[in-house]
């Protein structure tokens, strides 16, 4: 297999965006203090490579001992009728439980704190007029596979195509992903997610398949309760039918930071960055950097349901690749394409966090996403998925 990670020098931007971010957080991070507000205490986060230590509590002087009661066992505890500490408490949802993992209202930006949760997305798009753009869609127009005067044939353009040579010039799409993560220890989880997908296109006809499957795992190097900073690795496998626009025809890995910070008792911040890295594609290939930021604010809390509006929006500039651009009918060079959607929802937050029970750990999101740029991945998006943390 073919890895275009390191073809032209392209990866020096790349592995410097990368270093940036390694470097630049830590020290951002190392400014956040004490705030105000019912939330209690945010501890200075550590640098990388520090472990991070509690703040100590002052010493609270011993009480007087008083002699026991006529009669009474001396080998018995005494009966104080006070709850356990807080520290004795074990959680029932799950290791090593955080305010991240129950405050991660994000819908587009992955989740930075390990999490043993179940999710089911679905997604309806419409107006992608780009699908093998990169073939991060679905695989090189078939098209091309067969002499033509665009571009010499590629046996290996395995995408949908008509019997008389036509292409797809727009594409809606829905999604059904279900997706599976298992937290192994406090700071290390790893994933699958499942991807049912219908494509609507104009010219070929409809299908509806598996499409790639993607698995992979997550380590959080920075782990607080106002901060997390994680390193995912995700891999897609090519399960889907190319022919069929299910899926790549290739397989991919994608590295990414990602990170939780929380501004306030209300207010939360996520981000994300990460380098999409075909590997063994054709020449439409080509590694997409992906960036984004979400702001989510706890609006009404009851204690049993939450309303949380999320505003989020998210970007990716193509480093290389090629895709068929229509009616033009011509090949573009897809170097330095940058697409950005803004994304608005609101996630609505059931029972207790942490508590036992199936509400207590679940919420439901609904959203919208519009692009803002002229090149688009797709130019209209409705999302809804529910989340059930165990």
């Amino acid at each position: 297999m073919r890895i275009r990670y390191f073809t032209g020098g392209r990866w020096r931007p790349v592995l410097a965006v990368i270093a940036l971010v390694a470097l630049s957080v830590p020290a951002a991070l190392a400014q956040v203090r004490v705030y105000p507000g019912g939330g209690g205490y945010c501890p200075t986060p550590p640098m990388l490579g520090t472990p991070f230590v509690s703040p100590t509590p002052s010493p609270t002087p011993s009480p007087t001992p008083t002699p026991p009661e006529p009669g009474r066992d001396l080998a018995a505890p005494p009966e104080t009728g006070q709850a356990p500490e807080p520290s004795q408490v074990v959680s029932s949802a799950g290791l090593g439980e955080s305010t991240a993992s129950g405050r991660s209202y994000g819908a587009y930006i992955d989740m930075a704190a390990p999490v043993s949760m179940y999710r089911l997305r679905f997604d309806s798009a419409y107006g992608m007029n780009r699908p093998d753009r990169n073939e991060f869609f679905y695989a090189k127009c078939g098209c091309l596979k067969f002499p033509n005067p665009l571009a010499p044939a590629d046996p290996r353009a395995a995408g949908p195509t008509t019997p008389d040579g036509r292409a797809n010039a727009n594409v809606d799409f829905q999604v059904l992903s279900n997706y599976l993560e298992l937290q192994l220890a406090k700071q290390l989880s790893v994933f699958v997610d499942v991807p049912v997908r219908w494509i609507n296109p104009d010219a070929t006809s409809n299908q509806v398949g598996l499409g790639d499957i993607s698995f992979g795992a997550k380590y959080a190097f920075i782990y607080t309760d106002c901060t997390v900073v994680s390193l995912q690795v995700r891999a897609w496998a090519p399960t889907g039918e190319p022919g069929e626009g299910l899926g790549t025809n290739h397989w991919t890995i994608q590295p990414s930071l990602l990170l939780w910070q929380k501004l306030s008792d209300r207010l939360y911040l996520q981000g994300q960055i990460g380098d999409w890295i075909p590997i063994g594609g054709t020449d439409f290939a080509g590694q997409v950097i992906d960036y984004g930021v979400a702001l989510s604010y706890v609006a009404l809390d009851t204690g049993n349901f939450r309303v949380i509006p999320v505003v989020e929006a998210l970007g990716w500039t193509a480093l290389e690749g090629r895709e068929l651009a229509l009616p033009e009918n011509v090949i573009h060079d897809t170097a330095g394409q940058t697409i950005v959607n803004g994304k608005f929802g609101i996630r609505f937050g059931f029972g207790q966090l942490n508590q036992p029970g199936l509400l207590s750990n679940s919420d439901l999101y609904v959203g919208y996403s519009r692009a803002l740029t002229g090149d688009v991945w797709y130019k209209d998006m409705f999302r809804i998925e529910y989340r059930l943390r165990f």
